[in-house]
């Protein structure tokens, strides 16, 4: 049964990236929790009211890119763990304890697809 379910379209989603306490300050990383803070405004938009996960969830997403360029799938992933988190929807990533398909489409769109199914 799927819990929760966004498609954000013309969304271009930006990989983590390394951040120590004094590198958060870099370009990189504010460009990275800029995109995390709008992805979560987008997913929060798409969710009810008082919706707060808490009991184990499998996450599945599906990333269509609009260009060529290469990003490690893992990064995305923790990116929108992040984004869960920050907009409330699950109460805190650890509870994401198994995951679906997880995928990456380079056909020139910009574009982002997340479930989120409890765990039995």
């Amino acid at each position: 049964m799927t819990l929760f379910r966004a498609v954000i379209e013309n969304f271009n989603i930006i990989p983590k990236v390394r951040m120590t306490q004094g590198s958060k300050w870099s370009k990189q990383a504010k460009r990275y929790l800029e995109n995390q803070t709008a992805l979560a405004w987008e997913m929060k938009k798409l969710c009810p009211a008082g919706f707060c996960i808490d009991y184990p969830v499998e996450l599945s997403f599906i990333i269509h890119r609009p260009n060529r360029r290469r990003v490690d799938t893992d990064n995305c992933l923790k990116s929108i763990q992040d984004a869960l988190q920050q907009a409330r929807i699950i109460k805190d990533d650890y509870l994401i304890q198994g995951y679906g398909k997880s995928r990456l489409w380079y056909d020139g769109k910009a574009r982002v697809v997340i479930e989120l199914r409890r765990l039995s």
